[in-house]
């Protein structure tokens, strides 16, 4: 699991290749070491032994996870083009994303990091946010920090009041949000 997460944070983190087209492979990650990458790859096998041949997991978050950890760890291309279809099309993926704007954020992000089409939900992020830049569900600095991640990534502009709602939470002397 452990591995899983180090994957999951190497993939939010590293820029997509821009020759990368979409549907096509995975990420490399030429910063990962030989054991971190053979880490990694163990993590995306036992991901994938707990689909147990299913096209995406029961809940919505844990199949983009999933999808974001294949597509760090670069193995298991098949896989995660099956769970990037599954969120691009299926409409229960649809309705998790719906629910509030940092889920379809995290949606925009699982796609975009296995290079895949993320039109579908890039209009979910800011429908309905408030002028104070405040958006609907569960208001915090996690979700509007998942939106700001996904707007970036999916090429999209970030409306300034977003950026300065999320700095309200900043609260820590060390630049910390509670």
């Amino acid at each position: 699991l452990l591995a899983a997460g180090f994957a999951a944070s190497i993939a939010l983190s590293l820029p997509v290749s821009a020759g990368a087209a979409p549907g096509g492979p995975a990420l490399a990650h030429p910063v990962l070491t030989a054991k971190q990458q053979s880490e990694a790859h163990a993590a995306a096998d036992w991901i994938v032994e707990q689909l147990a041949g299913a096209d995406h997991f029961p809940a919505g978050g844990d199949t983009v996870d999933a999808l974001v950890a294949l597509a760090a760890a670069g193995n298991h291309d098949d896989v995660a083009r099956k769970l990037g279809a599954y969120l691009q099309d299926d409409p229960a993926a649809k309705e998790y994303a719906s629910v509030q704007p940092g889920a379809a954020a995290k949606v925009v992000i699982g796609l975009d990091a296995a290079c895949m089409d993320t039109s579908a939900y890039d209009q979910m992020m800011l429908k309905d946010m408030k002028d104070d830049g405040s958006l609907p569900g569960f208001a915090s600095a996690f979700n509007h920090s998942l939106v700001i991640i996904a707007l970036e990534r999916s090429g999209q502009e970030i409306p300034p009041v977003l950026v300065e709602k999320l700095k309200s939470w900043q609260t820590a002397e060390d630049g910390g949000f509670e």
